[in-house]
């Protein structure tokens, strides 16, 4: 668990985490049970 100093403080946090979970992991799917790395324009997965 993370302590958190205000409400104001898991607001950023939670805002970081939504940034880098929406702009910086791979994209993927699920291809017959095995998951695939998917290079969409503009987002090329690394």
């Amino acid at each position: 668990m993370h302590d958190f100093n205000s409400v104001e403080h898991a607001q950023i946090l939670a805002t970081e985490w939504l940034w880098t979970y929406n702009n910086e992991r791979p994209n993927t799917a699920v291809v017959n049970g095995n998951i695939k790395v998917i290079h969409l324009a503009g987002n090329p997965a690394t």
